[in-house]
């Protein structure tokens, strides 16, 4: 396991070092660390304040020790605390394959938008209106043409293959199983206008190919609470021994 890097602090500065063994640490690396989980990062809050990077520098002393100079912390008015948190969106199961056929990688960015408008009446049929098709995500993400950059790809890509991975969220996991059972074979059989019959368009690497993920949570609370006691938000409890 990498070790995390050490900091040392001074009265002007504070020095950063990678402790693992042949790493190495570049001033971007450590000024990157502002970006994380931060809307700002040049002022982020912290308990009772907020750190305003504005002014600092990042400087190599050597090939694993960053300094860095000019932040400051500004202090709040009165006690503030920072809150995170995280809902439940539902369970999720996911399927994933791949492609190697011209015809059909050019195809599908026309195809899947079809397939989904397929999978929600099947999901009707199937479950006779007990669920409803609003409440499911069926998504295909392609690796090869740009999906890492969602779009904002600077190059145009020609994959010689793609990777599929396809997800299924719904609000319980027999649920997100059971539709992505044929939502992985209709999508192994896209109707292809180049081929007669029925040819196969992905191939997956495991039979069967679904695999459930279990709960999906995504990021909702990232909040500053003032005018709080630092016990206030937190349950306490005193045990005697």
């Amino acid at each position: 396991m990498p070790q995390p890097p050490q900091v040392g602090t001074r009265d002007d500065h504070f020095d950063v070092t990678t402790l693992a063994d042949g790493s190495r640490l570049t001033p971007r690396s450590v000024a990157a660390h502002t970006l994380y989980e931060n809307a700002d990062p040049f002022h982020i809050i912290k308990p009772s304040g907020t750190l305003d990077t504005t002014h600092a520098t990042y400087e190599s002393v050597d090939e694993r020790t960053v300094r860095v100079r000019g932040s400051r912390y500004i202090e709040a008015d009165g006690y503030t605390n920072k809150l995170e948190g995280a809902e439940l969106v539902g369970y999720q199961t996911v399927i994933i394959g791949g492609v190697r056929d011209k015809v059909v990688i050019e195809r599908l960015p026309e195809l899947l938008p079809m397939a989904k408008k397929y999978f929600d009446a099947k999901i009707l049929d199937v479950f006779g209106g007990r669920v409803d098709p609003d409440t499911i995500d069926i998504n295909y993400r392609l690796y090869g043409t740009g999906t890492v950059l969602a779009g904002t790809e600077p190059t145009p890509l020609q994959p010689q293959e793609v990777g599929v991975l396809i997800t299924v969220t719904a609000p319980d996991q027999g649920t997100a199983h059971a539709i992505s059972t044929f939502v992985a074979h209709a999508s192994s059989h896209l109707p292809i206008p180049e081929y007669e019959g029925l040819v196969s368009t992905l191939a997956y690497p495991y039979s069967p190919p679904e695999t459930d993920r279990g709960p999906l949570y995504r990021f909702t609370l990232n909040h500053v609470a003032t005018g709080v006691t630092p016990t206030e938000l937190f349950r306490t409890t005193t045990e005697e021994v």
